[in-house]
């Protein structure tokens, strides 16, 4: 009988410190991932902020009241967001993939009627809110591949630097192959007409116009998917590019969030 309960106090101190091994074990799991699942809800946060913003872009459309434009003097023919080093009138220095902007589009003439423009002699549309995105996350329009806000040679380089790494990556969202695939088509190409090597404007907006309203997208041209005309934005974990959320509108007004 004494040895019995000898045996079965022993078992109780193993079962113990089974019990606490395990608790350490994933207290150290939670504790080494807690960075990596509060910057995935961080990124969730922004996409779902940016398509809020986008709506509530829209929404100015709709409204009764007009916007009055300080130069050119006048109604507002529309509101529209904007992500890219050019859509700041006031500029944005080293932190242009670190916020968008919401603007009026006062200044509708000239090459792209729906670019953000601020023009020689006074003319330019006018920001309305600029949006801050939460720390180490940036947002990039579809040619600013390395999203570091600007469309230039780097991104390029980017491209051409992840097409040799990956030759048969097959990309979709929302990541597009960490930004490469700036035509998504699913490929990341470096020559041909299909080609992901760009250069362009600095800056992606879309427009909602009176009345309805209509849908528009200036600075970087909008591509096709299945007939449907179509604009996207990534949302990135700065040292982590393939964690991306895309936020698609199209030409009809609707938003989607991957």
């Amino acid at each position: 009988m004494f040895r019995f309960r000898e045996i079965k106090k022993g078992f109780s101190i193993i079962e113990m410190l089974v019990v606490v091994a395990v608790i350490v074990i994933l207290t150290a799991i939670l504790l080494i991932d807690y960075g990596s699942i509060k910057q995935q809800l961080a990124l969730r946060r922004a996409a779902n902020q940016f398509g809020q913003d986008i709506r509530a872009t829209q929404g100015l459309a709709l409204g009764t009241a007009e916007y009055q434009c300080s130069s050119p003097p006048g109604a507002s023919g529309g509101f529209g967001i904007c992500v890219g080093k050019d859509c700041f009138s006031s500029g944005c220095g080293n932190n242009c993939a670190l916020m968008y902007s919401v603007f009026a589009n006062c200044w509708k003439k000239g090459g792209d009627p729906y670019d953000f423009d601020v023009n020689p002699g006074g003319q330019k549309d006018e920001v309305l809110r600029t949006i801050n995105l939460e720390p180490n996350l940036k947002i990039c329009q579809r040619y600013d591949a390395n999203c570091d806000g600007l469309v230039n040679l780097f991104d390029s380089i980017y491209i051409r630097s992840y097409a040799d790494a990956h030759p048969s990556a097959t990309c979709q969202a929302p990541d597009w192959c960490e930004g490469a695939d700036t035509n998504r088509d699913g490929v990341v190409r470096t020559s041909g007409g299909s080609s992901d090597l760009v250069s362009g404007k600095s800056q992606s907006t879309v427009v909602f116009e009176f009345p309805g309203p209509t849908t528009n997208f200036g600075g970087t041209p909008s591509y096709s998917v299945s007939g449907e005309v179509m604009q996207d934005f990534r949302i990135i974990i700065s040292n982590n590019p393939a964690k991306a959320r895309d936020v698609s509108v199209n030409s009809a007004g609707l938003i989607e969030i991957k």
